[in-house]
């Protein structure tokens, strides 16, 4: 799915700046028909990170996931890195042929 994101937003942090940040959070989305976010949940990492995590996700917005020609929705997930002053999307590796 990362590959169909047409729109990436990545999760505000000015208000964090100088703290010693060292985590990763994943939060399951769920993808709508037409590309959008409609749901994000965090499950894993740094609890106090995952509001911020969320909404960021929420900003997301994919190209229709096609099953048969047809749009579907789709669940999926997302990971953000924060560390000191910045924060990166953890970028899947490609699947095995």
């Amino acid at each position: 799915m990362y590959n169909l994101a047409e729109r990436k937003v990545l999760p505000e942090i000015a208000d964090l700046k100088g703290r010693e940040l060292n985590a990763e959070v994943a939060v399951n989305v769920i993808v709508s028909k037409t590309g959008t976010v409609t749901k994000a949940r965090s499950f894993k990492g740094d609890s106090s990170l995952f509001k911020r995590s969320e909404q960021a996700a929420l900003k997301w917005h994919y190209k229709p996931y096609l099953m048969a020609a047809e749009p579907v929705e789709v669940d999926t997930t997302l990971e953000f890195r924060f560390t000191k002053d910045k924060v990166e999307i953890v970028v899947p590796p490609p699947p095995r042929p």
